[in-house]
């Protein structure tokens, strides 16, 4: 669904997503925390917006009179069918925050959290009592931590469950959602409805798109309402309403079936032809690259070159560069690093590195480690000095670390090659490419350049290959 801002501090990983995923309801999350004999909510840290809704972060202490209390071991048993899908959460003096589409860290006090696949351990140890943990104890906890992974809620239990890939169930955080279909209705008067004032449907998940019934309703007539929405887009001048006819769109493409969590099987080419022909709209383009990119299909590529080789603006043309790299085609744009330069490393000074600030400076926290690595390594690597003219982070927002490398670099700006985590994510606005085994950090000008030269430089017969 459309954001305003992606925003992560590292490690940027979804091994603490299960930590977190219940915390947009705020309720729920309270009514958790009282069923829960050892932590209570206290001060609201703060509240960060994804754009569309808001989600609060609590700060946890002891109880007083649990205090006698030195391990608590809750050990919830049951079945074996999410432990491929394991992560694992270890969290000691502090915790992560994850937002449906951010993370943050938070302060936790004199905790051990560790919760396994389709289990759920609790360590809990006060420190105030003075009292430690033998040395035996500490490493069977550090193999326990090195071991154990967790595909499991911390406070709801909700097991992360993979969809079925059925039609019309919209998966959510522990399960899915039925979708009613609306048989009855007239086509027009369903796709005019996403003139009004819709919401996408929550799914604790970000890789998860929330559409509506509207939407499922619409997709669920097939291909006689792609030219409708087609036309429907040309036509209105409701910004939500071009959106709700991208998204439809995409759900036409998927045949309603949603399967995965880094892979989606986009089928319908009637679906995709249309998509592809509304790429060349400025403002839409961003979201629609982020659907596309979800399934490549290696037949974009010529529409892609069309839209760069023609007179579109930057705007137009950034979304579709940088996810090229989702295409897997040796291009002059987003190389592969040789170790000698992926381990190069900087420090950054960086205040509260474990909390995000809303008033946060991402844009030019981003042109200051370019600054470092290029005074610091000027034999290797090179920034192009329009770049920090730009506006790097629109969309994709990110706190570096303090100590930082290229990979871990390329890897926050949403850039990096074969990253499994760029399934829908943009990333910066920014490229880069090695000449002559030196880095050059350049501007999508440049990069659109480099692409338009290769593409006019190769051969027909490996152009037909894209066809």
């Amino acid at each position: 669904m459309p954001k305003l801002a992606i925003i992560k501090t590292q490690p940027s990983s979804s091994s603490v997503a299960a930590f977190i995923d219940s915390i947009a309801d705020e309720q729920k999350r309270k009514d958790s925390l009282r069923r829960c004999w050892c932590f209570s909510p206290t001060t609201e840290l703060q509240v960060s917006s994804d754009g569309e809704r808001e989600t609060p972060n609590y700060q946890y202490q002891f109880h007083k009179r649990k205090r006698k209390l030195l391990i608590i071991i809750s050990l919830y048993l049951s079945g074996w069918s999410s432990f491929f899908h394991s992560r694992l959460v270890a969290v000691k003096n502090w915790g992560y925050s994850v937002m449906n589409r951010g993370i943050q860290k938070i302060k936790v006090k004199n905790v051990l959290l560790i919760s396994q696949s389709s289990s759920l351990v609790r360590l809990v140890k006060n420190t105030n009592l003075g009292v430690k943990i033998n040395s035996v104890m500490r490493y069977l906890f550090n193999f326990i931590v090195g071991t154990l992974l967790i595909s499991q809620n911390l406070f709801g239990q909700v097991l992360d469950v993979a969809p079925t890939g059925r039609q019309n169930i919209l998966p959510v955080e522990g399960g899915g959602i039925t979708m009613k279909i609306d048989s009855t209705t007239p086509l027009y008067k369903l796709i005019e409805r996403l003139n009004g004032n819709w919401h996408f449907l929550e799914t604790g998940k970000g890789y998860w798109i929330g559409y509506t019934e509207d939407m499922f309703s619409i997709a669920a007539r097939g291909n006689v309402s792609i030219q409708a929405l087609t036309d429907f887009f040309m036509t209105t001048q409701n910004r939500k309403g071009k959106i709700g006819a991208i998204y439809t769109l995409h759900l036409i493409g998927i045949d309603r079936q949603i399967v995965g969590r880094f892979y989606e099987k986009f089928i319908n080419p009637a679906a995709r032809a249309a998509l592809l022909k509304l790429l060349s709209q400025p403002e839409f383009t961003y979201p629609i690259m982020e659907l596309l990119m979800r399934d490549p299909w290696k037949s974009d590529i010529p529409y892609f070159f069309e839209i760069l080789q023609s007179g579109s603006n930057e705007e137009t043309c950034w979304p579709i560069i940088n996810s090229l790299a989702r295409y897997k085609i040796d291009l002059p744009i987003t190389s592969n690093l040789a170790d000698s330069l992926q381990n190069l490393s900087i420090r950054l000074k960086v205040e509260n590195e474990n909390i995000l600030e809303p008033d946060f400076d991402f844009n030019g926290q981003i042109k200051e480690a370019l600054k470092k690595f290029r005074s610091q390594y000027p034999e290797k690597i090179n920034v192009d000095e329009n770049l920090f003219g730009d506006d790097l982070s629109k969309y994709y927002k990110t706190k570096l670390s303090s100590n930082l490398s290229i990979s871990n670099f390329l890897s926050s700006l949403g850039i990096e090659r074969n990253n499994p985590f760029s399934y829908s994510d943009i990333g910066c606005k920014i490229q880069y490419f090695v000449d002559n085994g030196k880095l050059n950090f350049c501007t999508i000008s440049t990069a659109r350049q480099r692409l338009i030269n290769w593409w006019n430089n190769l051969p027909v017969e490996e152009k037909d290959k894209f066809k």
